[in-house]
C-alpha cells in the first residue's frame, strides 16, 4: 500500500473451497481440485480447519442473505490494496 502497488488475487474463493461443493470428509473426485488434493495436497487445504472457516462463513452468508462466495468476495473487495 505504501508503495502504491496493488494486490490481484490468485484465487479468492480458495480453489473452490468457498464456493460451497465440497464436503468436511469428502475427498474430490473429480476436476482441478481432485487433481489438487491427490497431487499436491499442500495447495488444496481441506482440513477440519478449513471447514470450521467455512461454517462460520456460511452462518454469516446465511445471517445476511447472501452466499459464501458472495461474502468471501466482498470482504476481499474492500480491502483498499485490492486493485482487480
Amino acid at each position: 500500500k505504501n508503495e502504491g502497488v496493488g494486490v490481484l488475487p490468485y484465487s479468492p474463493l480458495k480453489a473452490g473451497v468457498l464456493s460451497g461443493k465440497f464436503t468436511r470428509g469428502v475427498t474430490p473426485t473429480e476436476g482441478r481440485t481432485a487433481f489438487f488434493a491427490a497431487n499436491l495436497p499442500q495447495y488444496t487445504d481441506l482440513s477440519d480447519r478449513t471447514f470450521d472457516i467455512v461454517d462460520i462463513l456460511r452462518e454469516i452468508a446465511e445471517k445476511r442473505g447472501h452466499s459464501i462466495p458472495q461474502v468471501a468476495i466482498r470482504w476481499l473487495i474492500q480491502k483498499d490494496v485490492v486493485s482487480s
